[in-house]
Parts: C-alpha cells; sequence; structure tokens
C-alpha cells in the first residue's frame, strides 16, 4: 500500500506593514532569583479614638422609674469613659416617653441626625425594648445607620448583638417582634386595669386646664381635693347666662375678650369652639364623665371619641358644682337643638332682640350697633359732600344694612354721622360724670343683684348695737365725764352697722367689679358738658373696653322725626342713652371745624405765651 501525505494548502499571510522596534533598557539589570519573596504590609496604625454615644429611656416620669433613668445615665457615661479607646459623644436619654414611636422621642431623634452627620462611630444601649418597642421602627433605624458612608453599628448590652455583625438582622427581627408583642400585651393589660377601675368608681379629674376649678393638695395626706375659683367660675356663670339669654357663641366669645377674661389654658383670646366646650363640659355640675374617648392603637396611640365603642362611667356629686343640674340641662337641649346655629353659622334674625349677624373690629362702633326698628346692625360707608359744600370731602355715616338693602328686611332708618356718634357719646358720658358716684354705685348694684345680706350672727349684733346705743344715751348727762368711753362706744356702733349693711358682692363677677371701677375712674377726669362748647374728645378706649352695644331708637312727634337716641349697655350692666343725634352732616362738620379751630386755638396760644417769656426773658437780660 502506497503512503499517500497530504497537506494543506498554504494561507496566504495578510499584509501587515513594517513598524520600528524598540527596546527598552532597564536602568539597572534584572537579576531572577526563582522563587518570589512575599512579604505582609502592617496596617496603619488608627490614632483617633471611637466615638461613642450611649442611649437611655424610661416610658413613665413616676418616681420609680426616676432611678432607674438615672442609672442607666450614669452607668453609659462610666462604661464608655472606662475604654481608653473610646471618647463619649453624649449619653442621650429619652425620659417619660414610649418606646411604640420615634415622634416624640426628641433625644432619640438628635442622635440619630448626629449619625448621619457622622458624629457617632458606635450606639451603645441597654436592650431592644430600650431602644425601640415597634419592630418596624427598630429595624429601619438599624439599616440606616448600617447604610451609612461610614457605617455606624448599635450594640445591644442584654441580647449581646451587634447590629454591624452579617447575622444580627435575623435575631434583631425575632427579638423586636418580642419587644413589640410585650408593648400590645402591657396595653391590654392597662386597659383592662383602668376599666376596672373606672367600674369602681375613679375618677381623675386634672384642673390645669379647668376654668374655675383649682386643685388643693393636703401635703400631711397627700389628699386632693378640686376647690372652686372664684374669678374662673364667675366667668363661667357668664358664659352659660349669656348663653341661655340668646347670645351666639362668636357674640359670648367677643364680650369675654372685652372683659379680659382668661380660658381654662390661660389664653386671652377667646373662640366659639372654647364656649361650646364649656358649655358641653358636665364638670360644671359637679359630676366627671371617664372614658370619653380610647386609644385604638398602641403603636400609632391614636386617640378616638368613644361613641359607643365602650362603655362611660359617670361619677355624680364628685366635687362642688358651678352650674346647677337644671340651667345645666337647659343649656344642654338649647345645644341639642336643632334650630340653634351651629359654630360659625349666623343665627336666623329677630327682630324683637338684639343680636349680632357678624362682626367686625374695624372700628369700636363696628358690630355695635343695632337698629332699634328692625334688629340689624349698623355698618359704616363714606359719603362725599357736593362742590358747594367744602368740595368732594369724603365723610364716615352709619346706616341700618336693611334700610340700605343689604338685609332681608324692610327699614327706613336714617343715617347718623359718625362724628355726631363720637360727640353725642362723649356728652352722655360728661352727663354721667356729673352725677354723684353714689348714685351710679347704687344703679351698679341693682343692675347686678346686690343685695345688703344679713351675716350669721346678726341677732346678736343687733343685740350688742341695742345696748351700745343705750349706754350712749345714758352717758349724754355728762359727755366730758365719759368722752373716752363715748369714742369707743361710737366708733363700735359704726363697725356694727357697716357690718349688718355690708352688701353681697359674691353675686357680682370680680370682673364686671374691675370694670366698673375703671370706668368711674375714667368718669373722673371727664369735664361737665358745656352747651357753648360743640366739641369734647372722643375716648375710644371708654366705649372699646366698657359698651357692650347700642340701640339706636328715633323719636317721633305727631309721625315726624325730631331725634335719634341710642340707648347704650355697658358690660357691667348699666345703661345710658344719648341724644341728639339728629344732627345733619352740616353739623357734623361744624363740629370736625370746631376741632381744628380749638386746636389751632390752643396751639396759638402755647406760641403766644412762649413768645412772652422769650420778651420777659430778653428784658432781664438787659436789666442785669
Amino acid at each position: 500500500m502506497m503512503n499517500t501525505t497530504i497537506t494543506s494548502a498554504p494561507t496566504a499571510t495578510p499584509y501587515r506593514p513594517s513598524r520600528p522596534v524598540r527596546r527598552i533598557e532597564p536602568t539597572q539589570p534584572f537579576q531572577s532569583t526563582g522563587t518570589p519573596t512575599i512579604r505582609t504590609i502592617a496596617a496603619t496604625p488608627v490614632t483617633s479614638k471611637k466615638r461613642v454615644a450611649g442611649y437611655a429611656r424610661v416610658s413613665t416620669e413616676l418616681e420609680s422609674q426616676e432611678g432607674s433613668y438615672e442609672l442607666q445615665c450614669q452607668h453609659y457615661t462610666d462604661y464608655i469613659n472606662e475604654h481608653e479607646d473610646w471618647t463619649l459623644v453624649k449619653v442621650y436619654a429619652d425620659e417619660g416617653k414610649t418606646g411604640t414611636s420615634t415622634r416624640r422621642r426628641t433625644e432619640f431623634r438628635q442622635m440619630i441626625a448626629d449619625a448621619e452627620e457622622g458624629k457617632i462611630d458606635l450606639i451603645i444601649t441597654k436592650s431592644i425594648s430600650r431602644f425601640a418597642r415597634n419592630t418596624v421602627d427598630c429595624l429601619e433605624t438599624v439599616r440606616k445607620l448600617k447604610s451609612l458612608p461610614k457605617p455606624v453599628g448599635v450594640y445591644f448590652e442584654k441580647e449581646n448583638i451587634d447590629s454591624l455583625d452579617g447575622k444580627s438582622e435575623l435575631i434583631l427581627t425575632i427579638l423586636s417582634s418580642l419587644a413589640q408583642d410585650e408593648s400590645r400585651s402591657i396595653s391590654e393589660n392597662i386597659k383592662w386595669s383602668f376599666q376596672k377601675l373606672y367600674e369602681q368608681g375613679y375618677v381623675n379629674c386634672p384642673t390645669c386646664r379647668l376654668l374655675g376649678y383649682d386643685t388643693v393638695i393636703n401635703h400631711t395626706t397627700g389628699e386632693k381635693k378640686i376647690v372652686i375659683e372664684p374669678v374662673g367660675a364667675s366667668v363661667v356663670k357668664m358664659i352659660y347666662d349669656e348663653f341661655l339669654s340668646g347670645k351666639g357663641y362668636s357674640e359670648i366669645a367677643h364680650h369675654m375678650e372685652k372683659l379680659g377674661a382668661i380660658t381654662g389654658s390661660g389664653a386671652k383670646r377667646w373662640s366659639a369652639m372654647t364656649i361650646v366646650r364649656i358649655l358641653e363640659n358636665e364638670k360644671y355640675t359637679g359630676d366627671v364623665i371617664t372614658q370619653k374617648g380610647f386609644t385604638r392603637d398602641f403603636l400609632t396611640h391614636e386617640r378616638l371619641k368613644n361613641d359607643g365603642q365602650l362603655p362611660k362611667y359617670i361619677a355624680e356629686g364628685h366635687h362642688e358644682a358651678i352650674i346647677d343640674r337644671d340651667t345645666w340641662l337647659a343649656v344642654q337641649e338649647k345645644l341639642h337643638d336643632k334650630s340653634t346655629p351651629a359654630v360659625g353659622k349666623k343665627a336666623p334674625i329677630d327682630p324683637n332682640t338684639v343680636k349680632r349677624t357678624h362682626h367686625s373690629d374695624r372700628t369700636v362702633f363696628s358690630s355695635n350697633l343695632f337698629c332699634g326698628a328692625c334688629g340689624e346692625t349698623l355698618f359704616r360707608r363714606t359719603t362725599a359732600l357736593n362742590k358747594r359744600n367744602e368740595g368732594k370731602t369724603r365723610h364716615f355715616i352709619w346706616k341700618c344694612r336693611n334700610s340700605e338693602g343689604r338685609g332681608h328686611e324692610d327699614c327706613n332708618a336714617k343715617s347718623i354721622p359718625e362724628l355726631v356718634l363720637q360727640q353725642t357719646f362723649m356728652e352722655m358720658l360728661a352727663g354721667m360724670s356729673a352725677r354723684p358716684r353714689e348714685e351710679l354705685i347704687t344703679e351698679f348694684k341693682l343692675a347686678n343683684g346686690v343685695t345688703t345680706t344679713e351675716p350669721k350672727n346678726a341677732e346678736e349684733l343687733r343685740l350688742e348695737l341695742d345696748s351700745i346705743t343705750a349706754q350712749v344715751e345714758s352717758m349724754a348727762a355728762d359727755p366730758e365725764l365719759y368722752a373716752d368711753m363715748l369714742e369707743d362706744l361710737q366708733n363700735r356702733k359704726q363697725e356694727i352697722e357697716a357690718t349688718l349693711s355690708a352688701p353681697d358682692w359674691a353675686v357680682v363677677s370680680p370682673l364686671k367689679k374691675a370694670a366698673f371701677d375703671w370706668f368711674l375712674e375714667q368718669l373722673d377726669g371727664i369735664s361737665p358738658y358745656d352747651s357753648s362748647k360743640t366739641t369734647i374728645p372722643f375716648r375710644a378706649d371708654i366705649f372699646e373696653r366698657c359698651v357692650e352695644h347700642g340701640k339706636v331708637n328715633e323719636i317721633r312727634q305727631d309721625g315726624l322725626l325730631v331725634d335719634i337716641a341710642i340707648r347704650y349697655t355697658f358690660i357691667f350692666g348699666l345703661e345710658a342713652t344719648a341724644y341728639g343725634n339728629r344732627r345733619p352732616l352740616r353739623t357734623a362738620l361744624d363740629i370736625e371745624k370746631t376741632i381744628e379751630t380749638e386746636g389751632e386755638m390752643v396751639a396759638a396760644e402755647v406760641e403766644a405765651e412762649a413768645e412772652a417769656g422769650a420778651e420777659e426773658q430778653n428784658e432781664l437780660d438787659k436789666a442785669v
């Protein structure tokens, strides 16, 4: 057999351009040593210390946990300082904060923020339950710290877990779930315990924001007692009385602000909702209803109103009442009457009563003047005189909303210039200033139901008064001999008479009494009205602080309008009428001119006195 060799055809070699060959000569000849030498490079020593923070938390502010709180803080301070390679950043501690949420734990949130800014390398805490009882919050916080550019670990002492350990995720999930379940169990136990306490008559009635009441503590026995606070109680009584008289929520709130009353929380600003809450509060009858609300979820701590989901309990006669039960029931019936407007809604128009359909604080007269014919409020508008009368100068007038066509009824009430309103109001005050103060005080007493109440020992005082009278009569024969004794007997007689005739100021609100006293002080600075003068400077502060409202009435004779009288009601009960409001706008302009003229006259007198003084001084200088 013949051997045949088959060879493949030679493949064509592709063309490649020649390129120069470069040879790099080593600076030092390479010498092969055979096996390479391997050396270990030592790590760069860390000179800075690890920044460590501690976290402590107690869930309540009770004295029983104060020691735990302080011990945790001291423990972490000492524990971190014992390590030479650690430096203490801070011991973050939340006292009286729940662990089921991080929203209210300000120190916890500050610690996480500092860690994100790179101020902390390690966090040490007692246990998972101290760190967070919410599984989601615990895991999210740990993962957030691990994902930082420079990871921050959390070390849990009790469980001996480091969050930077790769095996810690599963263990943390299980243990934090157990901590959350423990919180749920504690929450249910607390609810059950309070339920049993309510059934046994337990009542928790704090008075820190309850208007009209204070809590007095007997430091010997530790017993707490709820007592009435007189000023706040008078405000509560006034609110109930005004509501039953037909006033609306906003109107009562505005009145309280005028009187300078303070709310239960210490605020000077009143709202319609504040009035409603006071009117609905059963505590003013001496009763306390417990379990008005409940917590739906122990994690979110969301509070809901108890509308039948759980039983309610009422403790009747728990403390002294401010409002009697009949009055309170009448108020509740009116509150739930469908005809009573809700908060923020306007009351129906009643032409027989003075009402407030809206409130404005643009001027002192705004929302305080009412038409006597239809009961609607007066509003402010401007008017311009024609060219014959001082050009087109604009002036303010006050007119009934119905007569202007802005209301719901027909009314023909006339408008009143604002300058006339101011002038007649001051003329009325000047007339009151001229009256004896005893008359005004007597009217104030009658308006507020102040009566003379006899003391408990009135009979004994009368007997003593009769004895003193008999002794004085027997000594009258020789007054010089019994001069000292007569003086003592007369002083005692005056004391007894004053005691028997003392007014019962307890029925008067202290706010009303203070407002009336301030009003009398202001009257002392107002001169009696002089008809030769047409102007008295308007006191807006008196109107704003003392006037509750004014009712505008037209006085007619034989069908003709002769005057407009405004009946003012003061917040302390007095009433007075201002006449002369029928003056036309021309008279109002005369008043305005008189004000300007008097001002110019005063300025001229001051200037003349100054010139006379200068001339006199020049004469003295020349004489010297």
